[in-house]
């Protein structure tokens, strides 16, 4: 018999990475025709933003009632099919505020997690974040989901040690280990010098960092790690063959966040690493307007949709994550840019080790 997936997380058009792996997640399971029935999403919205099959739910992602109520339809629902549902929480804590909006401290999913155990409905738990020194609020809300709910899924071996450890004291027979998984698109050597030259790239070794920006991705860093490269080890022919694309917008929730004032702190503080490095530079809103020829390094300030991104995945020769969160479980561009056949320089943090090899732990 097959199940019905139900999916609770934000998803397009919602700009949010945790989304976009959900979209991916639901596209992917569509293949499994024989397993599958339906496949439907509770999207955790907080603009009012239009959203089309597979979203049925839509919850305000700040409205308490709204959580209750898509609890109350979802196990309703499953009751109405005649396939059992598994419900698949995409577990964030940004997600996840309290009754009066304070970011991070709710209980909405365990509330989800305790409803649907009670009614009999499957449910696993995604965790898309693990924190080895959680605060009591943090610990408490894994330990309640993993009581609720039939399981998490994580995407690291250590992160399956950190929650068996004193810290969470959750039983390993409740975790499981599966990797991220990447985009199966993969343009030939041909069509990868062509989306180079579409995009202004042509005869150029294309350095990247993709993805929503914030200040723990490590940006201002790198800035200042390329310019060291090109003035300590590339000749003035070389240099000229090099092009750093930083492209991506900063977060949205980061950007209104304290009334913009982070967001204003963090364009400065990238500012000032540009100017500090001497190098030659341009912001853009589009790719492929004659060219860059005369940049290190480009700034492409945009939100990256799937074609782009994986336009981008095949034109890059190296992608660059300098990660501050050594303890970063996942990476879904780590994980493309090893899948589309390119290069990866990394720093060390926890994903990133285990997928060059599970025994670096």
């Amino acid at each position: 018999m097959p199940y019905n997936i139900r999916i609770v997380s934000t998803y397009p058009p919602r700009r949010c990475g945790i989304g976009t792996f959900s979209r991916d997640l639901a596209n992917a399971l569509e293949h499994f025709t024989g397993e599958i029935g339906h496949i439907r999403v509770a999207a955790i919205d907080n603009n009012k933003m239009p959203y089309d099959i597979p979203v049925d739910l839509v919850i305000d992602q700040y409205n308490p009632e709204s959580w209750h109520k898509a609890t109350a339809d979802i196990v309703a629902r499953a009751r109405e099919s005649a396939n059992p549902t598994i419900v698949l929480l995409q577990h964030e804590y940004g997600l996840d505020p309290d009754k009066d909006g304070n970011e991070a401290k709710g209980d909405n999913f365990v509330t989800m997690a305790k409803t649907f155990s009670q009614q009999g409905l499957l449910t696993i738990v995604y965790l898309h974040t693990l924190l080895d020194d959680p605060d009591t609020h943090q610990k408490k809300t894994l330990q309640n989901l993993a009581d609720y709910s039939d399981g998490f899924i994580v995407t690291t071996e250590q992160a399956v040690d950190i929650l068996e450890s004193d810290t969470y004291k959750i039983n390993r027979s409740k975790v499981k280990h599966i990797d991220h998984g990447i985009r199966i698109r993969t343009p030939s050597q041909s069509d990868r010098l062509m989306i180079k030259k579409e995009y202004g790239f042509e005869n150029r070794i294309l350095i990247s960092t993709l993805g929503l920006r914030s200040p723990d991705k490590g940006i201002q860093y790198s800035i200042g790690a390329h310019a060291r490269f090109l003035n300590e080890s590339c000749t003035k022919d070389q240099r000229e063959n090099i092009v750093y694309l930083i492209a991506g917008q900063c977060h949205p929730e980061f950007i209104k966040a304290d009334a913009g004032r982070f967001y204003r702190e963090y364009q400065a503080i990238i500012e000032q690493s540009l100017k500090d490095s001497g190098l030659r530079w341009c912001e853009v809103k589009e790719l492929g307007t004659g060219g860059f020829k005369d940049y290190d390094i480009v700034l492409y300030n945009t939100f990256l949709d799937e074609n782009t991104l994986i336009k981008l995945y095949s034109a890059t020769n190296i992608m660059v994550l300098p990660y501050l969160n050594m303890r970063q479980i996942s990476s879904g561009i780590l994980a493309d840019t090893l899948g589309a056949g390119r290069v990866a320089i990394a720093t060390k943090f926890t994903y990133a080790f285990e997928l060059i090899s599970p025994k670096m732990r």
